[in-house]
């Protein structure tokens, strides 16, 4: 019979190979992502030079910036909104913050804004390809990931 010092070495080897087996795996065999982290895998379709890119880049950034600020802003003003609920006096107002919709209107503007910078950026020949990106990008955007309808559930 094994004496349990050595029965525990082996253990001890034995999983710290399964270890490194499960983070070999995961690392050569990552999922794929919908979306790079790049832009939308749309990007492509507009064949970009490295000059158009760069500045393409640079316009992701700012609109990411708008983007979060705004996102930001609601995320406090909705915590303020709904943390009324738990003061023992009760609410103060149960009406909506309008500046939720303003904020929510500086995200849309945006985004239209940033298209249209993204538009300029492209040349001639390549303008043909817009409204596809557009397309793509908005499926993207409002989660639509399939067009197909699905089969409703049996209950």
């Amino acid at each position: 019979m094994m004496d349990k010092l050595t029965f525990y070495r082996y253990t001890t080897i034995g999983l710290l190979v399964l270890n490194l087996a499960i983070l070999v795996f995961f690392f050569l065999y990552r999922p794929l992502m919908g979306g790079a982290p790049d832009g939308p895998p749309s990007l492509a379709i507009l064949e970009m030079d490295k000059n158009q890119n760069d500045a393409f880049q640079g316009l992701v950034e700012k609109h990411r910036v708008v983007m979060r600020t705004a996102n930001d802003r609601q995320k406090e003003l909705l915590t303020e909104y709904f943390s009324q609920l738990a003061k023992p006096e009760g609410p103060v107002t149960g009406a909506f913050p309008e500046k939720y919709c303003e904020y929510e209107q500086e995200k849309i503007v945006g985004t239209y804004e940033h298209f249209l910078q993204v538009r300029e950026l492209l040349r001639p020949e390549q303008q043909a390809n817009f409204p596809i990106f557009i397309d793509q990008s908005l499926d993207q955007i409002l989660g639509k990931q399939d067009k197909r309808r699905r089969r409703p559930q049996d209950n």
